[in-house]
């Protein structure tokens, strides 16, 4: 009776279990393969209803996308790039030792045989019967003059058969059969080796493209998918300023010379491009190329053809400002050109001077902070762009943008190094043998850096942020000498724009990928910018002859710049212990305010004590400049101009 039942209750089961089972087997376990006569007859499997081989259709259509998806990024990476070099050299390597070893064997072949006593010279092999084994009826021909007339029919028509003859003719000679195992033995392990050194190579070249392109951060990772965006109908302008003179500060001008020539490139015209240099160094009578102007070791002319717009005494502040507000009744001399810009244009300017906090220097001049705001103010006030980019070289020169510069403007700004660290000059005497000759840096390191990478990239393709990311980390290694640290400033989401929208684009480096941010070589070293100054005229002192008037002009040259260096330090410390008799007090004047303050909340007071200090004392100069911070921080504490004068007079007239 159980079996009975459970008999009838599997039975049931089996009937309700088809009943659902059979209509989901009707859709979807049709099978064509009866009916349609081929694997990929969309057409057949659609007209019958054959739902699992369009699925499986369907599965390896997916399974194809996803397998080229991939191919594409490891394209995009540069994966695929390296594994292709990689398989080519070691192509490459194997096809150089083969025929380095088949030239040796062929030489000490031909060798042999030329000295090789021939017993019989009643006939030689014809053409012919070489590929027959040689089938002369005179058995006395010996084996060295057969394969003489192997060698002169098939060296050059059939090189295989000729190496063929050659391991054959090395087989039955008993005193060359150490050669042929030795050569043998040394191919094998020459090719094993080969291959083992190029997977090596493959492997580190692999290790280290995962550690640079796969490791990446956000706005790398935005990077991969920018999209080129045309400027539109906007006009691409650029303001390039170098704000010293002399020849030991050749670099300024060498940055500003090397920039032009990279928007040129870019396709900006002259009447775009608004030049402030002094320009008395490409002439200059310590400059051994004269009327050439290099901007790293053994580099291309940079000087040709850049227009002079505001040279000597009209590279002055009022021009700048001028150029910027596009008010051609304020310029006093030069050109004339201005920022004549329209709502939809973008402006790209590039300064490179000695800088301080909150102070940039222009020839005999300088610039606060707080007047250089307030004129980017009133120009995006004008509404006469849509977008600006400024690169700042200089010391201290986050200080001239930190709490100063609102997002609103749409100014992406980024500096050579934060607000209380000094930025540095590279490609100097000391470490390239090349630069000995000029007896002063070439340029800066923040400054080559962009201009390098600028000139080795498609810039339709590379961002503001990428860029910055380059020079970040360049700028920051600072293996030798010192380094500083890169900041950005102002409106940073314009950081996704292309390069191309401000510095245009070289179309030698259309299609150029961008991969990673530490292609740049390295510097080797840096100096600081204000010692620089010193460099220089220790190389013009040393390279003067003996006994020369040259050598006492330098001697004193070098002996004044150190003399003013302490005498502004006394002078400083003096001040110091004045207005505050207490070591507190001297702590007070070397503050850093905390990120996001300004350097100084009344900037009027602070211009008044630095022209306080100046009557007194005499001019800050570039390396007195240093000091800035501490007088913008006895104006935080209340320092008043009485106050400042009284201290002033009693350090320096003392």
């Amino acid at each position: 009776m159980g079996a009975a039942i459970s008999k009838g209750a599997k039975g049931f089961g089996t009937l309700l279990g088809n009943a659902f089972v059979a209509p989901i087997k009707s859709v979807f376990g049709g099978s064509c393969e009866g009916v349609c006569p081929g694997i990929w007859d969309i057409t057949c499997f659609i007209e019958h209803l054959c739902v699992s081989s369009l699925l499986k259709l369907l599965m390896v259509l997916g399974l194809c996308y996803i397998i080229l998806l991939v191919f594409y990024l490891m394209f995009q990476v540069g994966i695929c790039q390296c594994i292709a070099r990689s398989l080519c050299k070691m192509c490459w390597a194997a096809c150089q030792t083969y025929w380095f070893l088949f030239e040796y064997i062929t030489c000490f072949v031909w060798h042999k045989l030329k000295n090789t006593k021939r017993v019989n010279r009643r006939r030689r092999c014809h053409c012919r019967d070489v590929e027959v084994g040689c089938s002369s009826d005179d058995e006395s021909v010996s084996l060295e003059e057969q394969m003489i007339g192997n060698v002169t029919c098939f060296i050059w028509d059939k090189p295989f058969h000729f190496v063929a003859e050659v391991f054959f003719f090395l087989k039955n000679l008993p005193l060359l059969k150490w050669l042929q195992v030795t050569v043998i033995t040394m191919t094998s392990y020459s090719l094993a080796v080969l291959l083992i050194l190029e997977l090596l190579s493959f492997s580190l070249e692999s290790q280290q493209l995962s550690e640079h392109s796969f490791k990446l951060s956000s706005v790398e990772t935005e990077s991969l998918h920018v999209v080129t965006q045309p400027v539109g109908k906007g006009t691409r302008w650029a303001v390039l300023i170098a704000g010293s003179n002399g020849y030991e500060n050749y670099r300024h001008q060498a940055d500003v010379c090397h920039a032009y020539q990279i928007l040129r490139k870019g396709g900006l015209k002259d009447e775009n491009i608004i030049v402030f240099m002094y320009d008395d160094i490409a002439f200059s009578e310590h400059n051994p190329r004269p009327g050439i102007i290099i901007n790293r070791p053994q580099g291309e002319d940079v000087y040709e053809g850049v227009p002079k717009d505001y040279t000597g005494r009209d590279a002055s502040i009022n021009n700048l400002f001028a150029v910027i507000l596009a008010n051609k009744t304020a310029l006093t001399g030069g050109s004339g050109k201005v920022l004549d810009t329209g709502s939809e244009d973008h402006i790209f300017i590039y300064y490179t001077d000695h800088g301080s906090p909150g102070i940039l220097g222009m020839p005999d001049e300088t610039l606060y902070a707080s007047d250089l705001i307030d004129v980017l103010k009133k120009k995006h006030d004008s509404n006469t762009f849509k977008s600006m980019v400024f690169y700042l070289e200089a010391c201290e020169s986050g200080s001239i943008f930190e709490g100063l510069l609102p997002e609103g403007l749409n100014i992406y700004a980024t500096t050579a190094s934060n607000p209380a660290e000094s930025s540095f000059a590279s490609y100097c005497p000391d470490d390239y043998p090349d630069v000995e000759i000029y007896g002063t840096c070439l340029g800066d390191v923040y400054s080559v850096s962009w201009m390098e990478d600028s000139d080795n990239n498609d810039l339709r393709k590379e961002t503001l942020d990428q860029q910055y990311e380059v020079v970040r980390r360049r700028t920051a290694k600072g293996d030798k000498g010192g380094s500083s640290h890169v900041m950005k400033y102002g409106n940073t989401k314009l950081g996704k724009n292309p390069l191309f929208s401000y510095l245009g684009s070289n179309p030698a480096n259309d299609n150029y990928t961008f991969i990673r941010h530490d292609s740049l070589a390295p510097i080797m070293k840096s100096v600081g910018q204000r010692d620089a100054e010193l460099l220089h005229f220790w190389h013009k002192y040393r390279r003067a002859p003996r006994g020369s008037q040259k050598k006492l002009t330098a001697e004193k040259q070098l002996c004044d710049a150190i003399k003013h260096r302490a005498h502004i330090d006394k002078s400083m410390m003096s001040i110091a212990k004045i207005l505050f008799r207490s070591a507190n007090g001297l702590m007070t004047l070397e503050t850093v305010r905390p990120a996001g303050q300004p350097l100084v909340d009344d900037w009027s007071c602070f211009k008044a004590l630095v022209r306080t200090y100046e009557e007194h004392c005499g001019s800050l100069s570039r390396y007195g400049r240093r000091y800035a911070r501490a007088i913008a921080n006895m104006c935080n504490v209340g320092v008043k101009v009485e106050q400042m004068a009284m201290a002033s007079a009693a350090a320096c007239h003392a």
